[in-house]
């Protein structure tokens, strides 16, 4: 497998979380971090 696959699949794993969090009231600190997290390592 290469690279780029692994980064998709953990960039896909990532918004599965996000959307996980957002519907929990309390993680959406939690997904917000990790959205910037994201954003930065795009940048």
């Amino acid at each position: 497998m290469s690279r780029r696959d692994k980064e998709v699949r953990e960039a896909l794993t990532d918004k599965e979380r996000i959307r996980k969090f957002l519907t929990e009231p309390r993680n959406r600190t939690e997904a917000e971090k990790i959205q910037n997290k994201k954003k930065n390592t795009f940048e």
